[in-house]
């Protein structure tokens, strides 16, 4: 299983994307192998066309479901805090991800150079697949 963010899932939804990219996912998804959460599909259908959103949702439906639990929010607060302190500004949806990556134990994939940001500079158990 392995969390898909938000970077790698725009690339998947673009008509014209990575074929690399939307090969891989396309992979994740037909072994159940692939997961998501709450600020990756925020994201996603925030910045999606209204006629897109069916298509996205369809998709997102046979992804795995992390759910953001309290020790969730506490993890994301630590990790934002202790980068804020080294002066790493990540965007906080970004932490938000980390987090749930963290606290599922899931590898995160990812085109987004903040992740490693968040591994190197406020928790080395982040597992970062750049694609």
């Amino acid at each position: 299983m392995i969390l898909i963010d938000t970077s790698v899932w725009v690339e998947f939804f673009r008509k014209k994307g990575d074929p690399g990219i939307k090969d891989s996912v396309e992979d994740l998804i037909s072994s159940r192998e692939s997961a998501i959460s709450g600020p990756i599909v925020f994201e996603i259908i925030a910045g999606a066309r209204e006629k897109e959103t069916k298509i996205i949702q369809q998709v997102f439906s046979f992804c795995e479901f992390r759910t953001f639990e309290s020790v969730t929010w506490f993890q994301a607060g630590t990790l934002y805090n202790k980068l804020r302190k080294k002066g790493k500004t990540v965007p906080k949806s970004d932490i938000l991800i980390a987090a749930v990556s963290l606290e599922s134990k899931l590898p995160l994939l990812c085109r987004d150079h903040h992740f490693e940001i968040i591994r190197d500079f406020g928790d080395n158990r982040l597992v970062v697949h750049s694609i």
